[in-house]
C-alpha cells in the first residue's frame, strides 16, 4: 500500500462506521428500564443514519430497509461471487448474531488493525496508532479485520489458517491458551462481520472522485476476497440466532 492508497483509504474510511463497542454496552443496556426503550432506539437510529451506518436488525425489518450490499451490486458487480451475495444479503439479519459471537472470549484489540495504522521499525518490531476505537472484543476481529482490508489474495496464497495459528502461538507464549480450530472459526466470521467495509462506501458512491472509487472498490475486493477463502458465509450461517 503506497501513500496514495493510505491518504485516499482514511477518506474512505471515515465514511464507515467502526466496529461498535457492543461488548461493553451490553451490560449498560441490561440495567435500563424498559420504558427508555423507544428513546434508546430512536437516538441510536439517528446516530446510525449521520454516520452511514446499515440500520439494525429491528430497524431494517420495521422500515423495510435493505443492507446496503444494494449500492455494491449495481456498481461493482463483477467482484461479488454468489456467496458474497448471500452474505450481505443476508448481513441485516445476521448482524446482531455476528456481534454477539465478537463479544465471546474477549479480550482488548485495536479494532482499526490495517496497514496505514503500522510503523515498523528497522529491527522488525511494530507500533500500531490510532488507538482511539480500541476496546474488549474477540481477539479474532482484529485478525478478520486486517486480512479483509490490508491484504491481497496473492499474498496470503492460502496462508490463512497459518496466520490465524500465528496469533494462537504468540498468545500462548504470552500465557493465554486458544484454541486454534476455535479461534480460525471466529476469524471466519469476523470476516464476514467486516464486509460493512467494503460495502457501506457504496452508498455515497457516486459522490466519491475517481482515486476514492479506486479505492472503495479495492476495500471490496479484499473483503469479497477473503469471504470466499475463509467460507465466511458457512461460519455465519453456523451462528445461533435469537
Amino acid at each position: 500500500m503506497d501513500l496514495t492508497d493510505r491518504q485516499t483509504d482514511r477518506q474512505t474510511d471515515r465514511q464507515t462506521d467502526k466496529h461498535p463497542h457492543r461488548c461493553q454496552r451490553k451490560a449498560k443496556a441490561n440495567q435500563n428500564t424498559a420504558e427508555h426503550a423507544p428513546t434508546r432506539a430512536t437516538r441510536a437510529e439517528h446516530k446510525e443514519r449521520r454516520r452511514g451506518r446499515p440500520p439494525s436488525r429491528s430497524q431494517s425489518n420495521q422500515r423495510g430497509g435493505t443492507p446496503r450490499a444494494t449500492g455494491a451490486k449495481r456498481h461493482a458487480p463483477e467482484v461479488l461471487s454468489p456467496d458474497v451475495v448471500a452474505l450481505g444479503d443476508m448481513w441485516v439479519d445476521r448482524l446482531n448474531a455476528m456481534l454477539d459471537h465478537m463479544c465471546t472470549n474477549p479480550t482488548l484489540c485495536h479494532q482499526d488493525w490495517r496497514a496505514d495504522n503500522m510503523f515498523i521499525g528497522a529491527d522488525g518490531e511494530i507500533v500500531m496508532i490510532d488507538p482511539q476505537i480500541a476496546g474488549v472484543a474477540n481477539g479474532a476481529y482484529d485478525i478478520g479485520y486486517f486480512i479483509s482490508q490490508s491484504t491481497e489474495r496473492e499474498t496470503l496464497q492460502g496462508r490463512h489458517r497459518e496466520l490465524v495459528q500465528h496469533y494462537v502461538d504468540e498468545m500462548a507464549g504470552l500465557g493465554h491458551a486458544l484454541d486454534t480450530d476455535q479461534v480460525f472459526f471466529d476469524t471466519r466470521v469476523a470476516v464476514g462481520l467486516c464486509l460493512m467495509y467494503g460495502f457501506s462506501s457504496y452508498a455515497q458512491y457516486d459522490e466519491l472522485d475517481d482515486q476514492g472509487k479506486v479505492m472503495t472498490l479495492k476495500l471490496l475486493r479484499r473483503g469479497a476476497e477473503s469471504i470466499e477463502d475463509f467460507d465466511s458465509l458457512g461460519a455465519v450461517r453456523e451462528l445461533p440466532v435469537s
